[in-house]
């Protein structure tokens, strides 16, 4: 089926005519009814066995901190909803944590928690004034190729200075 959003014309294939772990190869052309010029573009596509899970870190992309501060990322990650009775249980979901700029690791970080779905930075690891990319990827054990992201930029702010003159409380900026 042809469909139209934001602008974009696109085409819908019903999944049961696609079977898993099959390639297919698509060939669009493109025909101007003024003259008889043509293009062809070819996409390879593989349709995964199984759906993929779910994947989100939680709150704000950006988000803020401060090199004084711990931060903490969530993962809420599932596995999909299946029809007709069908059940992942028995399939176990792994989860790894990247940083994609690779600043972490140059500065000492590891990505290895304790509870997967929770990554914790101790304060004082990130450095002042540069932006992390961080990312969760969730796939199924039993094949990789069944798999989410989810990313979250962690940009780290100067943390204000507050001195204390004898009866009143001052903040001073940078």
């Amino acid at each position: 089926a042809l469909a139209r959003e934001a602008g974009l014309d696109y085409v819908v294939l019903p999944r049961e005519i696609l079977p898993p772990k099959v390639r297919f190869t698509f060939a669009l052309k493109v025909a101007n009814f003024l003259s008889p010029a043509t293009s062809t573009t070819v996409t390879v596509v593989q349709k995964a066995s199984l759906p993929a899970p779910h994947a989100l870190i939680q709150g704000d992309d950006p988000k803020t901190t401060t090199r004084d501060e711990k931060l903490r990322l969530v993962l809420t990650a599932d596995q999909p909803n299946l029809c007709d009775g069908l059940s992942l249980a028995e399939r176990r979901m792994v989860i790894e944590w990247r940083e994609n700029t690779g600043q972490f690791a140059a500065d000492g970080g590891g990505l290895v928690p304790e509870n997967p779905r929770v990554l914790s930075v101790p304060a004082g690891t990130l450095r002042l004034r540069a932006t992390y990319r961080f990312e969760a990827l969730v796939y199924m054990q039993q094949d990789p190729a069944i798999n989410a992201t989810s990313k979250c930029s962690v940009y780290v702010q100067p943390q204000p200075l507050a001195g204390d003159l004898p009866g009143t409380l001052v903040d001073v900026a940078e």
